[in-house]
């Protein structure tokens, strides 16, 4: 067990909702489970006749993303500016996926974990995942997300 210092958080509409940093709010301890993270799964990414074409794809969302960067001025890795808990060049969100790359042995703070990340999104979800950049893509690429 791990124990972690929260901020309180409010649901609303079954939705977590995190007041902002200037609102100051009690800390709680939180318990939290984390011996499923030494077990890493394995994910080798599907290599198809295609696999050029979804590195294409990929550099592309990455340019929608993140103007194709992993690392901003200072060197620090890129973070969203409306969401900071998107990460890297595919802007990967800690939040949704974080553990899950955990699980699969990919710190995606480091860009080659990022891009297999992006990799293991694209092969079981197609551009779904990246749903915000869906008018660059559109306009830039004549990507459709779906």
């Amino acid at each position: 067990m791990l124990t972690i210092q929260v901020a309180m958080a409010a649901t609303i509409r079954n939705e977590i909702v995190i007041p902002p940093e200037s609102q100051s709010l009690p800390l709680v301890e939180a318990k939290i489970e984390v011996a499923m993270l030494d077990q890493k799964e394995d994910y080798t990414p599907r290599i198809s006749d295609n696999s050029s074409e979804r590195s294409e794809i990929l550099e592309q969302i990455a340019y929608c993303e993140s103007r194709g960067q992993h690392y901003d001025e200072n060197g620090d890795v890129l973070k969203g500016e409306k969401v900071p808990e998107d990460t890297g060049k595919w802007q990967i969100n800690t939040r949704y996926h974080g553990v899950n790359a955990l699980k699969k042995g990919l710190d995606i703070t480091k860009e080659e974990d990022n891009k297999a990340y992006a990799e293991y999104l694209y092969d079981t979800q197609g551009t779904k995942p990246w749903r915000a950049s869906s008018k660059c893509l559109l306009q830039n690429f004549g990507i459709v997300v779906k």
